[in-house]
């Protein structure tokens, strides 16, 4: 699966699932064409990012071909590629007028597979980072939580709660 093609079938299946949300009456199946519509939204909101998204993944994409790489953004890069291409089956083919609303709707309604790609935004700023790292933040920012996916997504990742105030002296 190449992202361009995976794009464009994408576009073509929102345009299918806006046709389709406009010619329904029944509420319940307007409801599940709205909640599938909002999902293709938020993924081309994403693979229309600014900041290249398409071309980190397809570069993650080669070095799970040609390394073994390993990191929390390479663990995180390859689950959205195995999503996305869980997906791609149940986008409108070229040739094709109708799609698999229900497996696409499935699919779709996978959370984790949307929280990462919102995690995916935090992460690809550390690509090639190989040194340490210091998140600071309020109480309840998410400090932790995002130190226990980054523990859990690579074995290298220590955390070191703060037990006491820390204090920089210097200019």
């Amino acid at each position: 699966m190449e992202f361009g093609e995976f794009k464009d079938r994408l576009d073509k299946t929102a345009e299918y699932v806006d046709e389709l949300k406009e010619q329904a009456i029944d509420e319940n199946r307007i409801n599940n064409l709205t909640r599938i519509a909002d999902k293709l939204e938020f993924l081309k909101d994403f693979l229309d990012d600014e900041d290249d998204n398409i071309q980190v993944l397809q570069r993650y994409k080669s070095k799970m071909d040609s390394q073994n790489s390993k990191g929390p953004l390479y663990e995180v890069c390859k689950t959205l590629i195995d999503g996305f291409e869980k997906i791609y089956p149940f986008l409108i083919d070229v040739n094709s007028n109708e799609v698999d609303l229900y497996n696409l709707l499935n699919e779709l309604s996978n959370q984790s597979f949307f929280q990462l790609l919102t995690a995916y935004k935090v992460l690809k700023h550390l690509d090639g980072h190989d040194k340490t790292l210091v998140i600071l933040g309020p109480n309840g920012s998410g400090k932790t939580s995002f130190a226990n996916y980054l523990k859990r997504a690579d074995t290298h990742v220590k955390v070191i709660p703060a037990s006491k105030p820390i204090m920089a002296i210097g200019n």
